[in-house]
């Protein structure tokens, strides 16, 4: 499983930050913010190509995202009424993603298997996505 690292200032001035592997090789950018309809996060590789993105489409206490990959769209991100804050649903990929925004933890399932977890932990102002 490859390791890759950000500066966590990046995620809470929802500006700009670089995602470096362990070597500390710069990867991708990661650039946007959410919060309001039209918002976007978008990943660009180091030869500035978008490689995916997701577009917020609704607000409020449902927010909805679509999911883009290489300029595709490959699913739509929800929060199934009626469950607990911090679970999503990714429509036509079947992800179910468990986390907690606070503190940057969230595991992703396909099914019973878990395909990513993402940890923000301070190693020298970075965070670290497994």
């Amino acid at each position: 499983m490859q390791r890759f690292y950000l500066k966590s200032q990046g995620l809470e001035n929802k500006g700009a930050t670089t995602v470096s592997d362990e070597n500390h090789n710069s990867k991708y950018l990661l650039v946007g913010k959410w919060g309001i309809k039209r918002d976007a996060l978008s990943v660009y590789d180091m030869q500035g190509q978008l490689r995916a993105e997701l577009k917020q489409i609704a607000v409020g206490l449902l927010p909805k995202f679509k999911l883009f990959l290489n300029n595709h769209e490959v699913g739509t991100v929800t929060t199934p009424v009626g469950f607990i804050r911090g679970l999503l649903y990714v429509h036509n990929l079947r992800w179910i993603i468990i986390g907690d925004t606070v503190t940057c933890h969230f595991k992703v399932f396909h099914g019973l298997t878990k395909i990513l977890e993402v940890n923000r932990v301070q190693i020298n102002g970075s965070a670290y996505i497994d």
